[in-house]
């Protein structure tokens, strides 16, 4: 008797044994995401973004095509589509998709009305996944206004699909989405939690993508980044390497690669690692190349980082080639930062003893500046950003020995260039 009770719980313990396992597999599976899963979500480099199920699309290769620098050809087979009266959540995964491949195709405020509209007619509308739907038109809206100055709705966003998101992953992408910004005005002990919140992040990632997931490659570059802010540019570089040798050499990642090198890259400007600097950038372009075209933000930035480097050797006939390259992705930016292109442009163009070109883009510059100092001060009191421009106007108004006033000057300039009156400011 006392045999058979002792194999009886033997063979109970074994039991609950293998229950436990069972249990803690089932357990793992359900936090590991697989590759299907992976399928419905893509990643700029700037920005993670979702896709919507839909039983009738397939989002894994849409998501290639996308990766394989197909997004207009995605826009153009999708955009006519009309399901408004059909079916209203296969109508709302379809402009999700178009917004996306407008956004890799540099078509960005297009990408953001469109989304922006679809959220309204949503969140009228009775579905049985409206919430679902919702949580991902949020998170791709809060992610795209990282090219935008509206942080603040941005973050509106980014916050409503937090708190109605019920699925562990996607969580995970608003929060990546959410870290991306260390604040420039931050103080020290602010950048430093957000520093350790990303960590706390990207090591949350892992156990639920492995080694090899979008989120924590993304934060890790504005980890890095933020590493950079605080002067810690050594460190970063060292992680920064360690992470690039790790990312698969697959088109998904073609753009988080891009960014990853690109920090790097700017890492070595900071040290003063020129040289090096350029290998780095050279290659983070043409991995960009792969997957978008001279419209993409993404790739100007690039541009605009190797031109740095050369312009730091005073190759400047160089660094104004790849100035000149940004033009194209800098046309949707805020006009804060065209006017910084045009700046440097000129003076690349003063360094190459080439000055009609250099007050030309100077002028640009100016303009450029004059809008947005309207555009954040309407009053017209503020010239924070177009008055500092006067010293470098000046210095061309005064070699030309000419016998009108200076703001007399400045309109005949203006007007040489081609702008009417009523676009511009003199201040």
């Amino acid at each position: 008797m006392i045999m058979k009770n002792k194999y009886f719980f033997g063979f109970l313990f074994i039991l609950v044994l293998l229950s436990v396992i069972i249990w803690q597999r089932n357990l793992t599976s359900r936090n590991i995401i697989s590759k299907e899963e992976r399928g419905y979500y893509l990643s700029n480099g700037t920005g993670i973004y979702a896709m919507i199920e839909n039983d009738t699309l397939d989002n894994i290769t849409i998501n290639l095509e996308i990766s394989q620098g197909n997004a207009r050809k995605i826009k153009e087979q999708y955009e006519d589509y009309d399901f408004i009266n059909e079916n209203l959540e296969m109508y709302a995964a379809i402009q999700n998709i178009v917004g996306i491949a407008e956004v890799y195709i540099g078509e960005y405020r297009q990408a953001y009305a469109r989304l922006k509209d679809t959220i309204d007619f949503i969140e009228d509308k009775e579905l049985v996944h409206k919430d679902n739907i919702l949580v991902v038109l949020y998170n791709n809206v809060g992610a795209m206004n990282l090219y935008y100055s509206h942080t603040k709705e941005r973050d509106e966003y980014l916050e409503k699909a937090y708190e109605l998101c019920q699925e562990p992953y996607m969580s995970l992408v608003i929060q990546a989405n959410q870290s991306m910004r260390i604040g420039e005005h931050a103080t020290r002990k602010q950048q430093g939690i957000m520093l350790r919140e990303m960590e706390k992040l990207i090591k949350a990632a892992k156990k639920m993508e492995g080694n090899d997931g979008l989120v924590q490659y993304v934060v890790e570059r504005y980890l890095e980044g933020g590493y950079m802010t605080v002067s810690q540019e050594e460190r970063a570089i060292k992680k920064l390497n360690e992470y690039i040798i790790q990312i698969p050499d697959l088109p998904e990642y073609n753009m988080i690669k891009t960014e990853m090198l690109g920090q790097l890259g700017y890492g070595y400007n900071l040290t003063g690692e020129y040289d090096k600097a350029i290998q780095v950038l050279e290659q983070s372009i043409t991995t960009a190349q792969k997957t978008v075209d001279e419209n993409s933000q993404e790739l100007a930035r690039e541009y605009g980082r190797l031109a740095k480097s050369y312009g730091k050797k005073g190759e400047w006939e160089i660094a104004r080639e790849y100035l000149k390259k940004m033009i194209p992705g800098c046309k949707e930016m805020l006009l804060r930062e065209q006017g910084m292109l045009y700046f440097n442009i000129g003076h690349c163009s003063w360094e190459m003893e080439d000055y009609e070109e250099s007050k030309r883009n100077y002028f640009k510059s100016y303009i450029c500046y004059c809008l947005y100092d309207q555009e954040i001060d309407p009053e017209g009191t503020n010239f924070e950003y177009s008055y500092p421009i006067h010293d470098y106007l000046e210095k061309f108004y005064k070699a030309e020995e000419v016998e009108i006033s200076y703001a007399a000057w400045m309109e005949k300039e203006m007007m040489e260039i081609g702008l009417e009156p009523d676009q511009w400011l003199v201040n």
